[in-house]
């Protein structure tokens, strides 16, 4: 996982290393971290039986006015007990087979507080662990005034599935909310807050076993107030923790993440997985509690202390308000130069030379963007070859389809199975435009490939998409279901060829009882002369090998959890990599059901006082206040415009962000807060700036393309200077560059190089003017906009209809527009060359000015 310190990314990797620390080396640590501030990152058996709520007849909803109703305070909301997020830090341990192995540092180095660390040494001995703190008969009991029921397990009133698996644990579990915390307040108990979600392998783990060990569930029931929180649906609560780790560890955290906190929510001791005993240098969850217990009482002061550091570090701005700068070609192309230099040559992608790999798609579609502009094919080399190793290598179920969150190691071929939208959706858009760029076939069998998964699996029938699937198959697996032996493979496909050119061309090991995961290292050819068969015979066996495989599969009594929840911002991802798909891929019905998907949001999940919600679940809405749902769903709206024609869309994105600029907004900085108010609790009292992308698009920068938008639209000038306002906030930034920063550095390049809009005056209805959208939709220009306007909408403009009633297309670019046309051809190549950088322009077109005034009068060529 990569989580952002300074600017630079960093990766979680490797063995950890025994070091000894005492309570006050954190609180010092701590403290300088305080002084220089933090930049934080925007930095299977399908549950049939949850009711989902119906999606409208596929109509589409009339437009959602926020802008009046905005006068109530929005905030993390739901609307039964207890709220729960998702993450920003995406990362979980990076070992396919084992735990990362983390510290924990309590007290002094004294025989009562030993400092205890948990991780893969070699070489090292456990410290003497702490006096055993026996929890005696009533120890925990709760006073007079708090009733016995408020102590007992609430999970199962709960939404999220991940929680809801623990709500038959015997440890009292309570939900995040006010509650948990009074009762941990009138107990006087430190609180244990565990962070993870359901595909996380090692949070399914502990829960199986540290959370089921006898002595843990007395030593948590007796002494603390445990709080299980769903990451996913609780993105700003893990964005937070995982800050608070580490500021108290020095590293990036992960999932399971175990954070200790004071009876106010404020943390002050974090760890990732814990077994439950301590063993061959692993401290246990026993003594971790034991200590945990004999510091919050008797070293209260250090503790306080130490939250109280780690609070102000959570809470530190991310941004130097005074670093502000423009954008201009030169920064632009000084963020190419950045992540060019971040790419992986050798094997494709992004990262550190042993791994791992993530799909760094933002800035994927940020070389896309500049080789759209520039004409630098350097940059569409970088895409198109990470996308291959993607596509070949073992980050894509090759038999099941879609792609795996990310793999541990650089050469791609040791994934972590589980499979969430947002992946998806991302990979999606970048196939879908990389095809358009390049015309690689391989990249639009790509996208086929997440379409044929994502309607296989992730489709609601209803509208929407669901959150993930899961990496296990059942209890005490470990991606069994996602990988292969030989005798399986010739059991189920038979031996001949089929499965010959399978195991041969995806390192299937002969002969071997390990399973093996599914990557190609060689082409297809390659493994039809080694074999001595005809290339189109091994594509053929393949394609056979893999249909039967599926089948299989599919037809499995147990097979990998399906998380059922919808979550805008996700869902917001994956309406426009259908969208894209429809327009590059040419697949009419991911049109369909992007919006349909959009029309079941708003529909389901958008207030007009508190704006969209976060997540749906068993038929109700929850979680309000998040920007990246705002933001992403509004920027999810103007595609949905551009395809549909129907302006409601747009009014329902311009409402949004109004809404947004209204509630979220850091007047300071000029960037939005990460959520419109806190829990009031400990941590979350604090509004946090993310301006990076990791794991999905910083939605900062996506709100700052949405505005640019909006301009296109409508030549508003605010809505331009909205744009600049937030590129400004970050340009100026120290160590703002590299992969993570892609999404900002897209809008950056708009506001330098402008993008073309494709205006289409004619009648309501008539065909000829649906043939020229559909004309303009799918030429390659990144950043273009498409917009249809009838003549009686187009007499108060400057863009005037025909003499004839017949429809004509005006392509401009800031204050320039080309001469109308109603050629379907003149449409396409002015789409292509009309406003590039003169360097770049195939024509003698002129290019739009870098900073466009929409005040000045539009000339027309």
């Amino acid at each position: 996982m990569r989580v952002e310190v300074f600017g630079m990314s960093h990766s979680l990797g490797g063995s950890l290393f025994y070091v000894k620390r005492n309570l006050r080396s954190k609180i010092l640590w701590c403290a300088g971290l305080v002084v220089l501030g933090i930049l934080t990152g925007c930095s299977k058996s399908s549950d049939s039986k949850e009711p989902e709520a119906k999606a409208g007849p596929g109509k589409t909803q009339g437009a959602v006015d926020l802008r009046a109703k905005s006068d109530n305070a929005v905030g993390t909301h739901v609307s039964t007990p207890s709220p729960s997020p998702s993450p920003v830090a995406d990362g979980t341990p990076t070992s396919p087979s084992e735990p990362e192995k983390t510290e924990l540092v309590l007290g002094d180095t004294g025989a009562s507080t030993t400092a205890v660390r948990q991780v893969y040494g070699e070489g090292r001995s456990n410290p003497t662990p702490a006096p055993t703190l026996v929890p005696e008969a009533g120890a925990g009991a709760a006073k007079a005034d708090v009733p016995p029921a408020a102590q007992a397990n609430n999970l199962g009133e709960a939404r999220s599935p991940y929680l809801r698996l623990s709500s038959k644990s015997a440890i009292n579990w309570q939900q995040w909310g006010p509650e948990a915390f009074a009762l941990a307040k009138s107990l006087d108990r430190p609180v244990l807050v565990d962070i993870g979600a359901r595909w996380c392998h090692w949070c399914l783990v502990m829960d199986d076993t540290t959370y089921k060990d006898s002595e843990v569930i007395d030593l948590l029931n007796n002494n603390f107030v445990a709080i299980k929180v769903d990451t996913d649906e609780r993105p700003d609560l893990n964005n937070r923790f995982q800050t608070a780790y580490q500021l108290i560890n020095r590293k990036p955290g992960a999932w399971p993440l175990t954070m200790f906190t004071l009876p106010d929510g404020r943390a002050f001791e974090g760890l990732t997985f814990v077994p439950p005993e301590t063993r061959d240098k692993q401290v246990g969850m026993r003594e971790v509690l034991k200590q945990v217990k004999d510091v919050y009482t008797n070293k209260r002061s250090d503790v306080e202390r130490q939250a109280q550091l780690v609070e102000q570090g959570v809470n530190r701005s991310p941004l130097v308000a005074s670093q502000k700068a423009d954008a201009r070609e030169e920064t632009v192309k000084a963020i190419y130069s950045s992540i060019s230099k971040a790419y992986d040559g050798g094997n494709g992608g992004f990262g550190p030379t042993g791994g791992p790999r993530f799909p760094e798609v933002p800035a994927l579609l940020f070389l896309l963007q500049y080789y759209s502009d520039y004409g630098e094919k350097g940059a569409l080399d970088m895409v198109v070859k990470s996308l291959r190793a993607y596509y070949v290598g073992g980050m894509r179920d090759h038999v099941m389809g879609g792609f795996f969150r990310y793999t541990v190691d650089a050469k791609m071929t040791q994934p972590h199975f589980e499979k969430k939208l947002h992946t998806q959706a991302e990979l999606l858009s970048a196939y879908s435009l990389a095809y358009a760029a390049s015309n690689n076939s391989l990249m639009k069998e790509a996208a086929r490939d997440i379409l044929k998964f994502t309607r296989e699996t992730l489709e609601n029938p209803d509208g929407g998409f669901y959150a993930s699937q899961s990496a296990d198959a059942g209890s005490g697996d470990d991606g069994s279901y996602f990988t292969f032996t030989m005798e399986e493979i010739e059991k189920i496909v038979g031996s001949g060829n089929a499965s010959q050119v399978f195991a041969r061309y995806l390192n299937i090991k002969p002969g071997s009882a390990d399973r093996s995961v599914a990557y190609a290292t060689a082409s297809l050819r390659d493994t039809a002369d080694a074999l001595k068969i005809d290339p189109t015979a091994a594509q053929k066996a393949l394609d056979e090998a893999s249909t039967k495989l599926h089948e299989e599969r599919s037809n499995r009594d147990v097979i990998p959890y399906v998380d059922k929840t919808v979550y805008a911002s996700w869902n917001a991802l994956m309406i426009n990599a259908y969208l894209e798909a429809y327009k590059y891929v040419g697949d009419s019905e991911a049109r369909d059901f992007a919006l349909k998907s959009a029309d079941f949001i708003l529909a389901n999940m958008v207030s007009e006082k508190e704006g969209v919600a976060h997540a749906f679940s068993k038929g109700q809405a929850s979680v309000y206040g998040l920007l990246e749902d705002q933001a992403l769903l509004a920027n999810a709206l103007v595609n949905c415009f551009q395809v549909s024609g129907k302006k409601e869309y747009l009014e329902t994105a311009m409402s949004l962000m109004d809404f947004v600029e209204s509630r979220f907004l850091d007047s300071q900085t000029g960037l939005y807060y990460d959520r419109a108010a806190g829990d009031d609790i400990g941590l979350a009292r604090t509004k946090q700036i993310g301006v990076f992308c990791n794991p999905i698009p910083s939605p900062n920068a996506v709100a700052a393309m949405t505005w640019y938008n909006f301009y296109q639209a409508t030549s508003k000038d605010v809505y331009l200077e909205r744009a600049k306002r937030m590129v400004s906030a970050v340009l100026g930034q120290k160590n703002f560059e590299g992969p993570t920063v892609g999404t900002f550095a897209r809008v950056a390049e708009l506001l330098v190089n402008g993008a073309p809009k494709a205006l289409i005056i004619g009648k309501e209805g008539d065909g000829e003017v649906d043939k020229l959208r559909e004309t303009a939709l799918p030429v390659f220009r990144m950043g273009k906009l498409v917009e249809v306007m009838t003549p009686e909408e187009a007499k108060d403009t400057e863009y005037k209809p025909s003499d004839d009633g017949s429809p004509l297309v005006y392509v401009c670019t800031a204050q320039t527009c080309a001469a109308p046309t109603r050629d379907p051809a003149k449409v396409v190549d002015l789409l292509k060359t009309f406003g590039r950088p003169q360097s770049t322009a195939a024509s003698t077109a002129p290019s739009a000015d870098a900073t466009p005034a929409s005040a000045a009068p539009r000339k027309f060529f």
